[in-house]
């Protein structure tokens, strides 16, 4: 993989992996859930998600993505 890409949290994004010239991959957190990763280096994509899915997510996390616009109407992620 040469490029960025975002890793999920409970089906939402939680921050971006990215490749670095040693061909070891830096993960930056979007989400409070991930912070305890942000900015670790993983060896591999495989790594950074095995590492994601053993957060826990903090009370009242609901997984979903947030809402904008109308009521009831969400945007796909």
């Amino acid at each position: 993989m040469n490029r960025a890409c975002v890793l999920e949290f409970l089906g939402r994004p939680a921050g971006l992996i990215v490749p670095q010239e040693d061909g070891s991959f830096r993960f930056f957190a979007s989400v409070a859930e991930a912070y305890p990763l942000e900015d670790r280096v993983f060896q591999s994509t495989v790594d950074a998600s095995a590492a994601l899915r053993a957060l826990k997510p903090r009370p009242g996390f609901s997984g979903r993505a947030p809402s904008f616009g109308s009521p009831g109407r969400r945007f796909a992620s």
